[in-house]
């Protein structure tokens, strides 16, 4: 069953998945591209969490640096993986 859902999923979607591999296959030979996508996804990544961070402990991340060091830590320990 789960198998039968899963080749119906890949069937319908053939075609995003060709434009994945062909965009994935022309930022492989532009490596400016992919540490431009990188560094803008993880600075979104950053900005989220501090935004989480500052309202789950009630501090302002303008006038305290804790949450952006503290969603920088978070970002940064995800590297490692």
């Amino acid at each position: 069953m789960i198998w039968a859902v899963w080749m119906a999923l890949t069937l319908n979607t053939q075609s995003g998945l060709d434009g994945y591999l062909l965009w994935k296959k022309a930022a492989a030979t532009a490596p400016e591209v992919m540490d431009r996508a990188n560094g803008e996804r993880r600075r979104s990544v950053q900005l989220a969490l501090t935004a989480f961070i500052s309202a789950s402990l009630g501090l302002d991340p303008d006038a305290d640096m804790r949450p952006q060091l503290m969603a920088a830590t978070l970002e940064a320990a995800t590297l490692l993986w």
